[in-house]
């Protein structure tokens, strides 16, 4: 027998369900009924049903709606959604989940779970569309008209495909596939960690940069720059490896789940940090000791070093000497070279810069002056005449 009541429950009341006292319902009887709300608000709703049968026979039944369980939405992938509830206190014996598209035909279905069961997901679902799913709670008790709740979730856009990353001279290039109903596209830029990564001696320090494009276009291009303590969020850092991700916005369906995930090592720039702590000493009229502190990690930005270079300049003439990094040799660790070949009672003006696997040097330090020693004095005989009187 069919019960309608407030707030538009309709249920089915089982011929199980008696008045008390006589006439008893009979299960090949036919009732009407006719629903008058007596107490309660919408969850828990107690209703008054007045039967009457074909003899005639009427007979008052009291039933309750049950309670609401509170929905929670997610999609979790391109067409699934995963459906959570509160469990409701009515005993259930089961859950059905109903889903259709709204305002439209087709795309529906009903999925029946257990009821110690708090969510589950419904796949195979239509991109982009707008679905009603709703929740009713099959209860055990025989006087509970069972509770249904609702929640609308519309379906996120595709996510663009055949996305290629290029890195170029001294930026970084993005490409992809356009998607149908995007209004714009985000580009992000996340650090991988473990990777070359030059700006990070901090382990706080963090950088993502991330790009909005407005549809139509399907491409951008992003500066790679050489400041390291850098904060701008359109400008990469230089050889630095970053995790890319394209995503479709549209205004109406919201953000589509990146679908590839590209990895790019940013290219190097024109110079690179300069080598710390640079001391220089004259050890005679022809040698000078230099040595220095190595770069770390967190000042590569022209990538691995291979070798350190001394620029030595006296009188206007510039002369360099290198210091090739063997195998196993640690660029952090720094270096130290002796300048020979020199020449006394001069001053050198000394710089160190790095330099890297494709030959880039890096910046100089700032230069120091250094002045040689006096060359030393042999020793000169003189013989000196001797008079002699008789």
């Amino acid at each position: 027998m069919a019960v309608s009541g407030p707030n538009g429950y309709n249920s089915d009341i089982s011929t199980n369900i008696q008045p008390v006292g006589t006439p008893q319902f009979l299960s090949n009887d036919r009732y009407t009924a006719r629903t008058e709300i007596i107490s309660g608000g919408r969850d828990g709703d107690v209703f008054q049903c007045n039967v009457t049968s074909v003899t005639s026979t009427t007979a008052n039944v009291t039933v309750r709606v049950g309670t609401r369980p509170i929905i929670s939405l997610e999609q979790t992938a391109l067409t699934t959604v995963r459906v959570t509830w509160s469990p409701t206190p009515e005993l259930p014996v089961s859950y059905r989940v109903h889903y259709l598209i709204a305002g439209g035909t087709g795309g529906n279905g009903t999925k029946t779970v257990a009821a110690d069961t708090a969510s589950t997901e419904i796949t195979g679902l239509t991109n982009r569309e707008t679905y009603i799913i709703s929740i009713e709670v099959v209860s055990g008790l025989p006087d509970v008209i069972p509770a249904v709740a609702e929640e609308i979730i519309t379906l996120a856009p595709d996510a663009p495909e055949r996305v290629v990353v290029t890195a170029e001279s001294a930026s970084v290039r993005v490409s992809w596939d356009a998607v149908e109903d995007a209004d714009r596209y985000t580009v992000t830029f996340s650090l991988v960690r473990g990777y070359y990564q030059q700006g990070l001696c901090n382990p706080t320090n963090s950088h993502t940069a991330t790009l909005t494009v407005s549809a139509p276009s399907t491409t951008v291009s992003i500066a790679v720059g050489g400041d390291v303590g850098s904060t701008v969020t359109d400008m990469l850092r230089a050889y630095t490896t970053y995790e890319v991700t394209v995503n479709a916005v549209s205004d109406v369906r919201g953000t589509s789940r990146p679908r590839e995930t590209r990895r790019v090592l940013t290219p190097q720039t024109s110079a690179g940090e300069a080598p710390g702590d640079v001391r220089a000493e004259a050890e005679s009229s022809t040698e000078i000791s230099v040595q220095w502190s190595g770069l770390s990690n967190c000042r590569l930005v022209n990538g691995p070093i291979t070798q350190y270079r001394v620029q030595f300049t006296a009188n206007g003439r510039a002369e360099t000497v290198d210091q090739v990094l063997g195998d196993g040799e640690d660029w952090m660790s720094g270096g130290r070279v002796t300048l020979t070949g020199l020449t006394s009672l001069t001053n050198y003006s000394i710089s160190v810069a790095a330099v890297n696997e494709n030959a880039d040097v890096g910046l100089y330090s700032d230069p120091l002056t250094v002045l040689t020693l006096q060359a030393s004095r042999s020793p000169v005989t003189v013989q000196c005449p001797v008079s002699v009187a008789y």
